[in-house]
């Protein structure tokens, strides 16, 4: 312990309220690194849960609440509270939300699979949707491909249309 008060295992001048040089923390199951929040709440941030999960947690509620991994203090990818995952944005619109290029590896035997939720009867089914930010900053849709069911059932028609404009039915 130095004269201000810092704490060094493993070391002699700590540079820091703890410093642990030369070892590891070890915790067992069920223990979490805490930060307080603004008011006086311990916060569980990482928490390693059981021999299969460890958690990164943001445990405080509302819309503005994220998790964000930075690299040269800016935001490459953020986790929003309802489930939203941006990579290069910070304030995704969807379940994945990728600003920039970006590349697939297939899912299986060289296909990448593009799948809605629920189920679709007839109508549009999984696609592709490009846009691009206009001059004013607005992200503007300009061409879809679409899977689109002709009738119901398994082994019925199903047509892949392309759209070109600002195509609304995606």
């Amino acid at each position: 312990i130095t004269t201000t008060g810092n704490v060094g295992i493993g070391t002699t001048g700590p540079g820091a309220k703890l410093e642990v040089a030369g070892g590891s923390l070890l915790m067992p199951n069920n223990n979490a690194i805490q930060w307080r929040d603004s008011g006086t709440t311990a916060r569980d941030v990482l928490v390693y849960k059981d021999s299969n999960s460890v958690w990164l947690n943001n445990a405080n509620t509302g819309a503005t609440n994220l998790i964000q991994f930075t690299f040269a203090n800016s935001p490459v990818v953020t986790i929003q509270p309802n489930g939203n995952v941006g990579i290069g944005t910070t304030a995704p619109g969807a379940k994945l939300e990728v600003s920039g290029a970006a590349s697939a590896t297939p899912v299986t035997n060289g296909i990448l699979k593009i799948d809605t939720t629920g189920t679709v009867s007839t109508g549009y089914g999984g696609g592709l949707l490009f846009a691009q930010n206009a001059d004013s900053g607005t992200l503007t849709n300009y061409a879809s491909i679409t899977g689109s069911r002709v009738n119901s059932g398994l082994n019925n028609a199903v047509d892949l249309i392309f759209s070109t404009g600002n195509p609304t039915d995606t």
